[in-house]
């Protein structure tokens, strides 16, 4: 049996976090939320948010393949697959694939949440 292809979405925002896995077809395998807690340093954000991914990726039934992260965040860079001085949260840069790179080692893409959200 083939293997269900899986992206781990995720929108920061300033007070919330959401999380979803969405299919190729555009399903949705399931959901979740969370506290950004964006005062906190960046690097307890992302070992909550993995807590969160991991709890989604071991709810899916049947075979799953997760292909890639795609994040929407303040003054996301594409290009660098940054966050750059995010005006609602107290971080200064952040490489995202080297903040996943302990927990999930695949594809990582940023885009600003205003762009997230317009597509």
């Amino acid at each position: 049996m083939a293997k269900t292809g899986l992206v781990l979405g995720v929108d920061i925002g300033g007070t919330n976090t959401a999380l979803g896995l969405i299919d190729r077809e555009g399903r949705c395998h399931g959901g979740d939320s969370m506290p950004t807690r964006g005062d906190q340093p960046v690097q307890a954000f992302f070992r909550r948010l993995n807590e969160r991914a991991q709890g989604l990726l071991g709810g899916v039934e049947g075979g799953f393949e997760l292909l890639g992260i795609g994040m929407g965040a303040p003054n996301a860079n594409f290009a660098r697959g940054t966050i750059e001085n995010p005006p609602n949260l107290s971080w200064d840069y952040v490489d995202l694939r080297a903040e996943w790179a302990p927990y999930l080692r695949v594809p990582v893409v940023a885009t600003n949440d205003a762009n997230a959200a317009a597509l």
